[in-house]
């Protein structure tokens, strides 16, 4: 019995001593001891068997291996001096393809080597005389030419080609940009280029300029016509064309054009310097782009979608300062790019 049972009872004995007899004392019901709460049992962690040992964490995946590059074979002529500087250019547009360049020289295949024979590897064939030489191996590749001022290989099986000219339209647009009262011009070619003169008439019609367009069979009948030409024109339009164009009467005309105070268009910078107004040439970084860009179509089986011929789309423009001031003309702005889409 507790203390508090105890007391309680000797309480009620004293009580019922002093009722009076016969007096009824209602039960009272003792309160339950308080059971004190139990203790949560903590829930120990598992035990791991230590001779079963920890599972290993999983392996990343594999990276894929990567494919070797493609080496794609370079002819280059015994005169590649122009295409020298190319080079480095060329090297970095076909390395972001996954391409390598390896040059070979055409005097390489006349020796039997150069590797190129069963190759299937492309071919970038730099002037008329490798294409052809590339094109006579009858490769089981790819044969991509720059360079070729004619056009006899355009319709070559597995043969693509990349314009020798910057877009004409875009040669007009800097001569304008240089001399925008620019209206009439002359341009003389060979009977042959029937199809750079319609090329040539489109782009004048672009540009808003009147063609007067003059066929010739010989350098001296090209500065005849030219000679006829100049009291009726603003400008002399002078593109490459060795049928009609020898050196000789390239400067008789130049000069013959600079007495008359008309403008002069030339295909090279060099001719600058025989009084020419302003020169158009291609990028070296253009060629190697779009170079870059047709040989990597047929090796991602996309040769089919490349036209026979992929043209450039810029130029750098330079002006002869002295000429320029000579004809009124304003050349503080004498070097520039002109690109195809900007206006």
């Amino acid at each position: 019995m507790t203390r508090t049972e105890s007391n309680t009872a000797r309480w009620i004995a004293l009580t019922a001593a002093t009722l009076p007899a016969g007096c009824l004392v209602a039960p009272v019901d003792l309160p339950e001891p308080e059971t004190p709460p139990a203790l949560s049992t903590p829930v120990s962690a598992p035990v791991s068997d230590p001779a079963t040992p920890p599972a290993a964490a999983p392996l990343p995946p594999r990276a894929a291996a990567r494919p070797a590059p493609k080496r794609v074979r370079v002819l280059l002529p015994a005169q590649s001096d122009a295409f020298t500087a190319i080079l480095p250019e060329l090297e970095a547009e076909l390395s972001a393809r996954r391409l390598v360049a390896s040059p070979v020289p055409l005097a390489a295949l006349d020796a039997g080597g150069g590797g190129l024979a069963g190759s299937t590897a492309p071919v970038i064939a730099v002037g008329t005389a490798a294409t052809r030489a590339a094109l006579d191996l009858g490769l089981d590749a790819p044969i991509v030419f720059c360079q070729v001022p004619d056009l006899d290989f355009d319709a070559a099986p597995r043969a693509y080609g990349v314009a020798y000219l910057p877009p004409l339209d875009l040669q007009l647009k800097a001569w304008r940009r240089l001399a925008p009262g620019l209206r009439t011009i002359a341009l003389v070619l060979g009977r042959d280029e029937t199809r750079l003169a319609a090329r040539a008439r489109q782009a004048a019609e672009a540009q808003g300029l009147a063609l007067e367009l003059h066929l010739a069979s010989s350098d001296q009948e090209a500065v005849y016509h030219f000679k006829r030409a100049a009291a009726g024109v603003d400008g002399l339009w002078l593109l490459p064309d060795n049928t009609v164009l020898s050196p000789r009467a390239i400067r008789e005309m130049l000069d013959h054009a600079a007495a008359r105070n008309v403008q002069t268009l030339v295909f090279t910078p060099s001719l600058l310097e025989w009084g020419a107004l302003l020169s158009v040439a291609a990028t070296d970084r253009d060629l190697a782009r779009t170079l870059a860009g047709v040989v990597e179509a047929p090796a991602d089986g996309r040769g089919d979608a490349l036209p026979p011929i992929t043209p450039l789309s810029e130029l750098e423009a330079r002006v002869n300062v002295l000429a320029a001031e000579r004809l009124g003309l304003d050349a503080r702005r004498h070097v520039w790019i002109e690109r195809s889409g900007v206006r």
